[in-house]
């Protein structure tokens, strides 16, 4: 007759600190990946659509690019073919890029990236990054201690 076994003692152990970084990492990044996937589902049925990846973040921009159609993702080459340089309407051009000629693309792109630095925080400045402000919502929805 075989031997009975004793049960063995569980012990529950508590998640350490590293563990729980690991698991706030995981969730930021599903949270991350949630922000992306509602901002490709607005940019994609709001209006402006059809100017859509022309303005947005990078990640938002190739995931629209990745749910485009070969078709779709041509239009802007298809317009400047039809129509010219969305800014100045020049067909004697090569295409630059988002419906313009490469004039007006040059001089549109050294416009926004002006506009940007122009905007940029001062060196050494410290900006909130998006875990302070998660950690803002956190504590902002955070039961009220009486």
């Amino acid at each position: 007759m075989p031997k009975k076994r004793k049960p063995e003692a569980v012990e529950i152990v508590p998640l350490s600190r590293q563990e729980i970084n690991a698991q706030e990492h995981l969730d930021l990044k599903s949270m991350i990946a949630q922000m992306v996937e509602e901002g490709v589902r607005e940019a994609m049925s709001g209006k402006g659509a059809e100017l859509q990846p022309f303005f947005g973040s990078k990640e938002i921009a190739y995931e629209i690019k990745r749910r485009q159609t070969v078709n779709e993702q041509n239009k802007f080459t298809y317009f400047f073919e039809d129509w010219g340089c969305m800014v100045c309407g020049s067909r004697k051009r090569r295409h630059g890029g988002c419906g313009m000629c490469q004039f007006c693309y040059g001089r549109v792109k050294q416009r926004l990236v002006a506009s940007l630095r122009k905007r940029q925080p001062p060196k050494g400045s410290i900006q909130p990054t998006f875990r302070d402000t998660m950690q803002l919502a956190r504590e902002a929805l955070a039961p009220v201690k009486k």
